[in-house]
C-alpha cells in the first residue's frame, strides 16, 4: 500500500525538484559547502549530540526544565521512529529503489546520483531518523522558552537539509521526520509537563534542594502551592538563630532602666 504511494510520479517529482535544488547549491558551494553539511548531517548520529545537550541542560536548575523537555523529545520520538514508523513504511533508500522510477518523472534527463558512497546506510528510508530527533529534542527546548529555542530549531533544520544534500534520504523523509519530530516532541512535553506537572511539583517542593527554579505545571494555584511549600521549609540554623535573638531581646527588656516616673517618685521619698 505504501510503496505505491512511495513510487509514484507526483511524489517523485517533487523530491526529484529539491534534489536539483541541492544539486545547485553544491556545485557553487564546492568542498566547503560540503564539509559543512556532512558536519551537519553527523551531529545527527544516533541522538548523540542531542542527549548530550539535554544532559547538560538536566545539570543545571535554571536550564532543567529545557533539558527535561529536550530529553522527553528524544525518547519519544526515538521509540516511534526507529521501532515503529520505519518498519511500518519499509521504503528503500534512494540509491537501492529501481532507476526505473526516476526516469519515469525525470524528462530533462536527470539521473539521481549518490555523491557520498561513504555514508551510505542500510535501514529504511522513511521517515528520516536523523531529521526526527533533532526536532524532537529542539522543539522541546522552543515549547519551554521561545528564545533560546530559536537556534537548536535552525540546527534541526541544518541537520534535516543535510541528509537531502547528501542524498541519503528523499526530500519526502525529512519533511516527514521533521513533521513527527515536532509532533510527538509536543506530545512528550505535554506528558511531562501537565500530565505529570503535578507530581513533579511535589517531588521539587519536597526536596532540600530544589530539582527546579520554579512550579512545572502551569497555572497560578501550583505556584501558590509551590511558594507555600518552599516558605513553610525554614532551616534549623535560621530557626536557632530566631530563637537566640528573642531571647537576647527578653534580656534587654529586663536590663532596661526604670522608666522616669519611678525615678521621681523615690527621689520625693
Amino acid at each position: 500500500m505504501f510503496q505505491s504511494f512511495f513510487t509514484s510520479e507526483s511524489l517523485l517529482t517533487f523530491d526529484m525538484n529539491i534534489y536539483k535544488f541541492a544539486e545547485m547549491l553544491k556545485d557553487h558551494g564546492g568542498k566547503i559547502l560540503d564539509e559543512i553539511m556532512i558536519f551537519c548531517t553527523h551531529l545527527g548520529d544516533k541522538g548523540i549530540f542531542w542527549i548530550a545537550l539535554a544532559l547538560v541542560l538536566l545539570l543545571f536548575k535554571k536550564t532543567r526544565k529545557l533539558g527535561l523537555a529536550a530529553m522527553g523529545g528524544i525518547v519519544l520520538v526515538s521509540f516511534m521512529n526507529s521501532i515503529v514508523l520505519k518498519d511500518l513504511f519499509e521504503r528503500a533508500r534512494p540509491y537501492i529503489m529501481d532507476p526505473a522510477y526516476w526516469e519515469k518523472v525525470a524528462t530533462d534527463g536527470w539521473h539521481y546520483n549518490m555523491p557520498f558512497e561513504s555514508l551510505k546506510e542500510k535501514s529504511f528510508s522513511f521517515p528520516s531518523g536523523h531529521t526526527a530527533t533533532s526536532f524532537g529534542a529542539a522543539i522541546g527546548i522552543f515549547y519551554i522558552d521561545k528564545k533560546k529555542g530559536i537556534a537548536p530549531l535552525i540546527l534541526a533544520f541544518l541537520v534535516g537539509f543535510s541528509r537531502i544534500y547528501i542524498h541519503v534520504h528523499y526530500p519526502s523523509d525529512v519533511i516527514g521526520g521533521m513533521i513527527i519530530g515536532i509532533v510527538f516532541g509536543l506530545i512528550a512535553c505535554l506528558i511531562i509537563f501537565k500530565l505529570c506537572g503535578g507530581l513533579l511539583d511535589k517531588i521539587n517542593a519536597k526536596c532540600n534542594y530544589k530539582l527546579f527554579d520554579s512550579p512545572i505545571k502551569a497555572g497560578a494555584a501550583a505556584a501558590e502551592q509551590y511558594t507555600e511549600a518552599a516558605s513553610a521549609e525554614v532551616p534549623a540554623e535560621e530557626t536557632a538563630t530566631e530563637t537566640e535573638h528573642e531571647i537576647v531581646t527578653s534580656e534587654d527588656k529586663e536590663n532596661e532602666a526604670p522608666p522616669a516616673e519611678k525615678l521621681e517618685t523615690e527621689d520625693k521619698e
